[in-house]
């Protein structure tokens, strides 16, 4: 509702129905339809504010709360409860006697067609369009990007396999941050100026009592199986980084 009222909204008629139509009212001044993307966001940030029990749905008694502060707002007559309720069985399409985030849109622009006159209409059903075409776009990106991050996470696997060479694993001491119990924790570096550089300045909490040995990888994969863990997770972080995963 504050949404609207920020966008000015008003309807010139008050509410009846038309044959097919759950909903109906007479014409809405056409200024107030040329803003494309007033209908979902504004949705979206007033949900929280229907919802007044805050368990994520809109219920009938919340949505019959919110028509009638909105008609009061628009200064038109409440549509009758059956057709209310009519629409709002029609867009509840798993039927929990419930609207969802995403069944609340499909009432609401039913609501919408039937404020308008048919001349008018087609304003609405272009923000409808506008909106599919973005939820395709969105989904579509989303699908290509998934997409990049498989193929990137199976660039990193082949480069770690692909690994010869050696590395350095360092063992060192490190302290809880509360109760100052004493961990040891295992990583592996490029070389041993890097573990050398890692326990230079400890901290409170360490690094701690630094040992460090030399370890052959074959294959992405070291003698002993606790050393192939610690080199592949060192790996897989640089590689990550290279291929641009992370």
């Amino acid at each position: 509702l504050r949404m609207l009222k920020r966008q000015g909204v008003h309807l010139s008629a008050g509410l009846g129905q038309r044959d097919g139509d759950h909903l109906q009212t007479g014409g809405m001044d056409q200024e107030h339809l040329n803003e494309r993307k007033m209908l979902r966001p504004g949705l979206r940030d007033a949900l929280p504010e229907v919802d007044v029990n805050g368990n994520g749905v809109l219920e009938w008694s919340e949505l019959y709360a919110m028509v009638a502060d909105l008609c009061k707002f628009l200064n038109v007559q409440i549509p009758e409860e059956i057709n209310l309720r009519a629409a709002f069985d029609a867009a509840d399409k798993n039927h929990d006697g419930v609207l969802s985030e995403s069944e609340f849109p499909r009432f609401f622009r039913a609501f919408l067609k039937a404020a308008v006159s048919d001349a008018e209409r087609w304003e609405v059903e272009e923000v409808e369009r506008f909106e599919a075409e973005r939820q395709a776009a969105s989904e579509e990106a989303s699908r290509a990007e998934e997409e990049l991050v498989e193929i990137l996470g199976t660039e990193v696997e082949r480069l770690i396999e692909n690994f010869n060479g050696s590395l350095v694993i360092g063992k060192f001491d490190v302290l809880a941050q509360w109760t100052g119990k004493k961990t040891e924790v295992a990583l592996a570096f490029a070389d041993v100026e890097a573990a050398r550089q890692h326990a230079a300045n400890p901290g409170a909490r360490g690094p701690f009592n630094m040992r460090y040995r030399e370890v052959e990888v074959k294959n992405g994969q070291c003698v002993s199986a606790i050393d192939t863990e610690v080199v592949q997770r060192f790996l897989r972080e640089h590689y990550s980084r290279e291929v641009g995963l992370g």
